[in-house]
């Protein structure tokens, strides 16, 4: 997980952050001890839709894993970093089960596509 080329995270079933690899503290812009520090829907994270609109708890990957046991594609929101930069996150998020096969926290992706909506924005108006 450590050499991945996308951010990786672990989450308990409370919600608590209790990993995140080099690539999710680039991405997050904190160090793992800081994240690690966070839950998933922390104030500090001031997540919102692409277009700045406030997502709903159940909207975010965690509350989807943990209510349905499945996982989830594609989930898009925005983070605004501690420095002030917005960055928009793609999110890919499956569950992790006890013994006792109930969703007991959940293994995240997190992929900063930021840079790539603003130059695909910028080729489509050509």
């Amino acid at each position: 997980m450590e050499t991945s080329p996308v951010g990786i995270t672990l989450v308990n079933r409370a919600g608590q952050i209790t990993f995140a690899n080099a690539t999710a503290e680039k991405i997050l812009g904190l160090t793992k001890s800081e994240i690690t520090q966070l839950t998933y829907n922390d104030p500090a994270w001031q997540i919102t839709d692409y277009d700045g609109r406030p997502m709903p708890d159940e909207a975010l990957p965690f509350r989807r894993v943990l209510a349905t046991g499945q996982p989830v594609y594609d989930v898009r929101h925005a983070i605004i970093w501690p420095s002030g930069r917005r960055m928009l996150l793609l999110i890919n998020a499956a569950p992790l089960f006890s013994p006792s096969c109930k969703v007991d926290g959940l293994v995240a992706t997190i992929e900063d596509v930021t840079e790539w909506l603003r130059k695909s924005n910028v080729k489509s108006r050509r």
